[in-house]
């Protein structure tokens, strides 16, 4: 039996980069949705955030946050076949979260900042308007956007040559800096492809007789671990002009960007491997 699993990115990929709309995407993710393939949502958003966006996507499977600084997964959901419940209303979330609480982060990110002079701004330090003003979200969804639990995206407001020795400090904290489409973030040394390989392998102890087929998409560098970790990697344009580099896995490369190019690949990929034929 083979099951596909669908990791995917957001912001430039199945959301829109400026409008934070999927509608393009509407017609691949109905599809997906009546196959019942499980539909893993990937991205440097917060659970608060990804909460909200997966009631009105419907979706009720495994999530990514924070650039893989934890997962959340439905009550039970590895217990009974992995496809969307059906019900109307949200069952209990379990986290597993890899390294520092938020916390603890933005205490050793402020004492390197104060100590070493760096100019930077974070999500810790902007107001609900600023946040608003920075990502194009509204006020209720910067307030969400703020709601964090184990990363911290940065404004890097100094030269290209602090912000390497930024880096190499975060390392001495066990503690690393993605560059992501708006933002800088800084995270534990997790990435995307880490919970991508965490999530499936909960997956195979849960249908060990299952051959799973993985496709991932993005368009941003911190995408880059978990194009790698998938069979299928499907690589957008990133808004920011960020070239990705997916050596040694097989690449669909997309012209277009966005929810419109997110929908086509996933439209002629399941096409192709119909996998209910």
């Amino acid at each position: 039996m083979r099951q596909i699993l669908i990791f995917t990115d957001l912001d430039g990929t199945l959301l829109d980069h400026h409008t934070y709309s999927y509608e393009a995407a509407r017609p691949a993710l109905n599809q997906i949705r009546q196959l019942g393939i499980p539909l893993i949502l990937s991205t440097s958003k917060t659970a608060a955030e990804l909460k909200v966006l997966r009631c009105k996507l419907g979706n009720t499977h495994p999530f990514i946050v924070e650039n893989g600084a934890a997962i959340f997964t439905p009550e039970n959901y590895f217990t009974t076949p992995f496809t969307a419940t059906g019900s109307d209303s949200e069952p209990q979330l379990t986290a597993h979260f890899f390294g520092n609480t938020y916390t603890g982060l933005i205490e050793i990110v402020h004492r390197l900042r104060s100590d070493r002079g760096y100019r930077f701004r974070g999500f810790a330090d902007f107001s609900v308007e600023e946040v608003a003003r920075e990502t194009g979200l509204d006020s209720g969804s910067a307030l969400l956007a703020k709601s964090r639990e184990g990363s911290e995206p940065i404004r890097w407001d100094d030269s290209p040559e602090a912000l390497a020795r930024f880096a190499d400090d975060l390392a001495q904290h066990q503690l690393q800096l993605l560059k992501g489409g708006r933002f800088y973030h800084i995270l534990p040394e997790v990435d995307k492809g880490l919970s991508v390989n965490w999530l499936l392998e909960q997956y195979r102890q849960a249908a060990p007789d299952t051959d799973f087929f993985t496709i991932a998409l993005g368009d941003g560098l911190n995408d880059l671990p978990m194009l790698e970790a998938v069979d299928l990697a499907v690589v957008l344009p990133a808004a920011n002009g960020d070239q990705l580099d997916t050596l040694g896995v097989q690449t669909l490369m997309m012209s277009e960007a966005g929810p419109v190019g997110w929908n086509r690949a996933l439209t002629d990929i399941i096409s192709e491997l119909n996998p209910k034929g």
